[in-house]
């Protein structure tokens, strides 16, 4: 009990212990750790309960979404806790802003933290001075750390140097550092999946093949679509080490950019040629884009490798896909919408629909858009599209002044609460930072979306790309199947077919064309 009268119940009292891979040279695992609150409850005549010991091996403090962190929570929040014992206050967070939310907002009232090497006692105000100008020492501390892991970082990067990412399938480790060596197993894999994207097949084929083949990825037990489109993609594999391409978007903008992450044309910190052993030809990887770019205009189809020309562009108007069947062995071919399956709730209406009949209808429709003739049409189509895809981007730019001018207002809030002695200079001192670095974070999204939106209005419509599509509509006779999906792919935006059940019903098609994208802008 303080002078206060505050007590603490000796059967009520939690220990919370962290350690983190980081910290192997600072002296603070979890057995020393332990101790030294053994030794601190000792003293003050204590009890240790098993059950109120809490333990978080390998996790930073840089964040609170921790297992026995969210325990602790739990258990304060159940009343099973009077105070919690830690052996530093970073051990709680490094964050000052997450430490005094925790304590002194969510722990009001509640319970108490004690630390066996600091005088941080929350029950005195004297404590809680202490707890303000050390949770801004370990919030400084980590920024310092922080810092110097990604200078070492960036400068092994623009080396060539590995700068600590896992290696690519394909690639391992050498014996130095940073050093990068071709497995040969795994590099053959990486060139069989290239060299069957490039002849056709569809990333769901690749990965269906590497499984029926007995081939298995380093992590899993099967392949998926999503990890061959990312193997295709990577320009590691031409020898090419990129650093610093993508970075967490700020919180207050996430929801207008609808993602997480923002992606930069180029690497922030360094692109060094050759600095991994080539395991694809830069040749082979600029093909494989162009065609991984001509079936990514059309979200969410499923492979070339099927027999059927519409398979994965066709729907019926219920909204499923038409798929390809067959009667008489393959002698009648035809296209029936996957929801007619009568274990639904309710069954898809639409009759058999011949494929002969409904490939040479889209096939015409198709040829008949990409007349050179109608190039007026394409024309109008873009300055609509242009339209729209500025519209988004104005939209996206206001969200983001938005929540400037709401940190604009922190600001002055922030001041004023300091000005009258309502916040000690080093805790203020930290929200400053922190709200300065949010506001780089948005001038930077703001500038990307001005750029964006200047790019757009300067855009023309890519006749050259109207022009070769054209081309390869006009040698259709010549095309196979692969593609003429590929160009289907390519030219239908939507298309819609309905035949309904019954002798001598009549075929319904809708057909839209998709406009070709504006010369280095995507405006999807």
């Amino acid at each position: 009990m303080n002078a206060f009268g505050v007590a603490v119940d000796p059967e009520r009292v939690a220990v919370y212990i962290r350690w983190s891979t980081d910290e192997q040279s600072e002296g603070t695992t979890l057995e020393v750790q332990r101790e030294s609150c053994e030794h601190y409850l000792l003293a003050q005549g204590w009890k240790l309960r098993e059950e109120l010991v809490f333990v978080d091996e390998g996790y930073s403090g840089g964040s609170l979404e921790r297992p026995g962190l969210d325990a602790l929570r739990k258990a304060v929040r159940a009343g099973r806790v009077s105070c919690v014992v830690v052996f530093k206050l970073d051990r709680l967070s490094r964050s000052v802003i997450d430490t005094v939310n925790l304590v002194l907002q969510e722990w009001e009232g509640l319970c108490y933290v004690k630390s066996t090497r600091e005088p941080v006692d929350t029950t005195t105000s004297a404590g809680k001075m202490f707890f303000y100008m050390l949770a801004s020492y370990a919030e400084w501390e980590r920024s310092v750390i922080k810092e110097r892991t990604m200078s070492g970082k960036i400068k092994r990067a623009q080396q060539g140097k590995n700068p600590g990412f896992v290696a690519p399938y394909g690639y391992k480790r050498g014996d130095k550092p940073g050093e990068w060596l071709i497995d040969e197993d795994e590099a053959t894999i990486v060139r069989r999946v290239f060299e069957e994207y490039i002849a056709g097949k569809g990333i769901h084929t690749i990965a269906a093949g590497l499984y029926n083949s007995g081939i298995r990825p380093r992590r899993s037990d099967r392949w998926h679509a999503t990890t061959i489109a990312q193997m295709l993609t990577n320009l590691s594999y031409t020898g090419v080490l990129e650093y610093g391409k993508t970075t967490v978007a700020p919180r207050a903008v996430q929801k207008s950019i609808g993602k997480q992450r923002l992606t930069f044309e180029e690497p922030r910190y360094a692109r060094v040629e050759g600095a991994l052993p080539v395991i694809i030809s830069a040749e082979l990887f600029e093909r494989v884009q162009r065609v991984h770019a001509s079936k990514a205009v059309v979200r969410g189809k499923r492979s070339l490798s099927t027999e059927f020309l519409l398979t994965g562009i066709v729907r019926c108007p219920c909204g499923g896909f038409l798929r390809g069947d067959t009667r008489a062995g393959k002698a009648k071919r035809y296209y029936r919408c996957c929801n007619t399956v009568a274990s639904r709730p309710t069954p898809c209406k639409s009759g058999m629909v011949p494929s002969d009949e409904l490939d040479e209808t889209v096939v015409t429709e198709v040829r008949r858009a990409f007349d050179p003739a109608n190039r007026a049409v394409h024309l109008v189509d873009w300055e609509r599209q242009t339209q729209e895809a500025a519209n988004r981007v104005e939209a996206d730019l206001a969200n983001v002044r938005s929540t400037l001018a709401g940190l604009s207002g922190r600001r002055k809030r922030l001041d004023a609460d300091y000005d009258a002695g309502d916040l000690p200079a080093k805790l203020y001192a930290s929200r400053v930072e922190k709200l300065e670095e949010e506001e780089n974070q948005l001038r930077e999204s703001e500038a990307e979306g001005l750029k964006r939106l200047e790019e757009i209005r300067k855009a023309k419509f890519n006749a050259t790309e109207f022009d070769e599509l054209a081309a390869r509509i006009d040698a259709w006779d010549n095309l196979s199947m692969a593609e003429r999906k590929q160009v289907l792919r390519h030219a239908v935006g939507a298309c819609t077919a309905f035949r309904p059940q019954g002798k001598g019903a009549l075929l319904e098609v809708s057909v839209r064309i998709r406009q070709p994208e504006l010369r280095g802008v995507n405006v999807s």
